[in-house]
């Protein structure tokens, strides 16, 4: 299962890698740009079943990288 600061670490990661910003990936992810930073700053929370699926779609991001 994944694991929030996780994915977290590496969205931001990936966002370094393809020098783009944390809302583009956030978007890519999640389809909107600002939930990663709303989740980390605890403004919302995120279903096990979204976090997962962001997780398979970063997978995807990561090998295109």
């Amino acid at each position: 299962m994944a694991d929030i600061s996780d994915i977290i670490r590496r969205a931001r990661a990936h966002a370094v890698a393809r020098e783009c910003s944390l809302s583009t990936v956030s978007r890519k992810l999640f389809g909107n740009g600002m939930r990663l930073e709303q989740i980390e700053s605890g403004q919302t929370s995120i279903r096990v079943d979204i976090l997962e699926r962001a997780s398979e779609r970063l997978a995807v991001l990561e090998q295109s990288a």
